[in-house]
């Protein structure tokens, strides 16, 4: 393998270059590296001050563009030269510990410090300004250059003294001591150095080849005090030339404790909270989750969840949340706990707030403590929150109590995973004896092992039984019989599917009475709806389909990517050259609106220019978020729809302008050429398909027979059935009449189609 580094041509960043080569050969030796020099804007303007570039990133956009270009594959960087925000194209990597963060200053005067009227030379805002904080009525000048150049001019004494980063002069010259020049260290909790100062960065993209390798080689410490110190200058909203900096340490409790600063304001410092949580969902149920792990829900940036977590829970999070599928169900297992374990790890040192959500509680046959003991092997805190555990709660939510007075005093918990006959790991003659409850989790495909190993140990064939499948859940399922008759029950009955949980006891045949679950609805089968779309498609068609007698299940299979060329269209189009601008979608409103509006233009220039809607489900968007109403919503909705309203405007339609998706029908295109009527097409966001979002529910829901398919676009269809998707005897429901006519490529099965395209009338054909 062989890896392309971009790198600028200086002295300095050849040996960081060589520092990272170093720390890949002792990963892999038959990795090749190859440098390849780059100048930069502030290589070739090297004489201008910071402030004089007026953008950020002087030092790492031209590399950039060509690891974008394909021309190198990785590039190398000083952190503290990387803006705030990055492309998102773009991976980070810290593959090497922090060098010293100091920053130091350098003078030839032993006297120096002691002179009233110091003048010091630096470039640099932040430390300006803190030198201006640490020596009162000091004189500041600018200055310019690599480290030897501004060395070679202290030491000559042009200058009185200089301010340099500790890091770059143990990398140049071996130690902060520089031949004819005093060096005085600068604590960086008093004197904060630039986010990222003595880190060396790896930026690769996304996915390719160099990005996979990297991740095997993160030095975590490094790499959270990185992320937390870069995410400090975000908040802030400030760049790595701003008189601005953060610096942040790891404590001997794990915790991260940041300091931080901006112009004008004193020193702050903080500890920051664990950055991973540990959380248990319940047993199926939203309403048995804990309100702490609601919040987190609520809060995280990055989700890894299993099979059993329900789609109302998932809808919890925020609509910029990263969910991530690493269920495990028997035979079917999306991801092994060695990867769940690296996953929480890689996304932990980005400072990011992290929840691992498993059903139950997380230290019940969760195996919530392999994951705490990766995380505490990383170096990295983490928060725990216990959940009810389906152990006990689904034998409650069916009447059956595992402990009663005078009956039994206790129950006892096993996993049902490999009980099979002769099992040494369950000692079923223990267990027999047992004065009480006894649950198996996980073993229903194993039921019959199950009964004749208690059997055989002693367990009398009378003894109360029940099996609960899907407890606590709109479709929970029980029967009850007893140790000698209850697997034949269960194999027989073909409503019985996993996850489900088995007791034995007398409390197994406890008369729940009048018990009511407030799970369950009032009907005896809930209908069951999978919507298919984009992640707020989803979640709006949750929302009005909020009926007890109906389970939803959200499959948010595409996801929204802005495109930054048409983006940028948008920002410099002459927008009063249109008479109409059609928006198809909500998303084209969000987007043409945050493009329009960005530069600081006025919704006045609108004005006289007529607003056409695909619906009204997008004249409703279009109307809340931006307080604007469509002058043209179609009766019919879709693109057919928008073709007819246009002719109805006859001769008032001079251009149109159409912000779309990339991939969007070409009925509406089509139909405007045919017509004579002249519009720019602007493609401002693609599709772009989620795969653990369809692997989810394939892995969690194939099986269940759904009576309702509801999709939102052309795309939304071609990626369902192309990725493994199935209707079953599910009725499918397309919001629009090309919708509808993308389904037939790919199904015969007759589809219902609302008469405007809305989350409102789609909810009304379900029934």
């Amino acid at each position: 393998m062989e890896i392309r580094i971009g790198t600028r041509g200086s002295a300095l960043a050849l040996r960081q270059v060589e520092i990272i080569n170093e720390r890949i050969a002792a990963q892999d030796s038959h990795v090749a590296i190859q440098p390849v020099i780059i100048k930069t804007q502030g290589d070739c303007e090297s004489e201008k001050l910071p402030a004089e570039f007026g953008t950020d990133g002087v030092f790492v956009n031209e590399i950039e563009k060509k690891l974008l270009a394909g021309e190198i594959d990785m590039a190398v960087h000083s952190a503290k030269d990387i803006p705030s925000r990055t492309d998102d194209r773009l991976s980070l990597h810290v593959i090497t510990s922090r060098e010293d963060p100091r920053d130091v200053l350098l003078f030839s005067d032993p006297a120096f410090l002691s002179v009233d009227e110091k003048t010091i030379y630096t470039s640099s805002p932040r430390r300006a300004e803190l030198l201006s904080r640490k020596y009162p009525g000091c004189h500041i000048r600018p200055l310019r250059g690599n480290i030897d150049s501004r060395i070679k001019r202290c030491q000559s004494g042009e200058c009185d003294a200089v301010v340099l980063a500790a890091a770059g002069l143990i990398r140049l010259y071996g130690g902060i001591e520089i031949s004819g020049l005093h060096s005085v260290p600068l604590e960086p909790e008093e004197f904060l150095p630039s986010a990222g100062q003595g880190i060396l960065v790896c930026e690769t993209i996304r996915g390719s080849e160099a990005d996979i390798f990297l991740n095997e080689l993160t030095d975590v410490e490094a790499s959270r005090v990185l992320f937390a110190e870069r995410n400090e200058m975000l908040e802030m909203g400030l760049g790595c030339e701003d008189a601005a900096g953060a610096y942040a340490t790891v404590r001997e409790d794990g915790r991260l404790e940041l300091f931080s600063f901006k112009k004008s304001e004193k020193i702050s410092r903080r500890l920051l909270p664990p950055s991973v949580a540990i959380a248990g969902a319940g047993p199926g149920y939203p309403g048995y989750m804990t309100v702490r792990t609601m919040e987190l829900l609520k809060e995280c940036e990055v989700l890894l969840y299993d099979a059993l977590i329900s789609e109302e829970l998932l809808s919890a999070c925020g609509s910029t949340c990263e969910k991530i599928y690493v269920g495990k169900r028997a035979g079917a297992h999306h991801a092994d706990q060695e990867q769940i374990n690296s996953l929480l790890v890689k996304y932990a040192v980005t400072g990011k707030r992290v929840l691992r959500l498993k059903g139950g509680d997380p230290f019940v046959f969760g195996r919530g403590g392999e994951e705490c003991r990766a995380l505490t092997e990383a170096g990295i805190p983490y928060e725990v929150v216990p959940g009810l555990s389906s152990a006990t709660a689904v034998p409650a939510s069916v009447g059956i109590p595992l402990t009663e007075r005078g009956i039994n005093k206790g129950f006892t918990v096993v996993t049902g995973h490999g009980a099979t006959d002769g099992d040494a790991g369950i000692d079923y003659k223990e267990l027999a004896g047992f004065n009480g409850s006894v649950v198996f989790l996980m073993g229903l495909s194993r039921t019959a092992s199950i009964c004749d190993g208690l059997s055989e140990a002693g367990m009398s064939s009378e003894t109360p039984a029940a099996v609960i499948s899907k407890g606590t859940c709109p479709d929970s399922y029980c029967i009850r019989g007893t140790l000698g008759t209850i697997a034949e029950q269960v194999q027989s009955d073909s409503r019985m599917q996993a996850p489900a949980i088995l007791v034995f006891g007398e409390s197994a045949g406890h008369d729940p009475g009048l018990l009511c679950m407030p799970f369950s609805g009032e009907t005896e089968r809930p209908i069951r709806v999978a919507v298919a779309g984009t992640e707020s498609f989803c979640r709006e068609m949750q929302k009005k389909l909020s009926d007890p007698n109906v389970r939803v299940t959200t499959v948010p299979h595409l996801g929204i990517s802005p495109l930054e060329e048409g983006m940028d269209r948008i920002r410099k189009a002459d927008i009063r050259e249109y008479s109409h601008i059609v928006l198809l979608s909500s998303h084209a409103v969000r987007l043409f609106f945050g493009a329009f509006l960005c530069t600081g233009r006025d919704l006045r220039e609108l004005h006289g220019i007529r607003i056409v809607t695909a619906g009204h489900g997008t004249s409703a968007f279009l109307e809340k978020e931006y307080r604007l109403r469509a002058d043209v919503i179609p009766e019919e909705s879709g693109s057919e729809g928008v073709l007819k309203a246009l002719d109805r405007e006859c001769s008032a339609v001079e251009k149109v302008l159409i912000p779309r998706s990339k991939k969007g029908s070409e009925v509406l295109a089509d139909g405007l050429k045919g017509r004579g009527i002249p519009f720019d097409e602007i493609p401002i966001y693609d599709s772009v398909f989620r795969k653990e979002a369809m692997e989810a529910v394939l892995s969690a829901d194939r099986t269940a027979e759904f009576d309702y398919y509801v999709f939102a676009s052309p795309e939304g269809v071609r990626a369902f059935f192309e990725n493994g998707g199935i209707l079953g005897g599910a009725v499918p429901i397309c919001i629009g009449h090309v919708t509808e006519a993308a389904l037939g490529r790919y199904s015969e099965v007759p589809c219902l189609v609302p008469e405007d395209a809305g989350a409102d009338e789609i909810a009304g054909l379900i029934k």
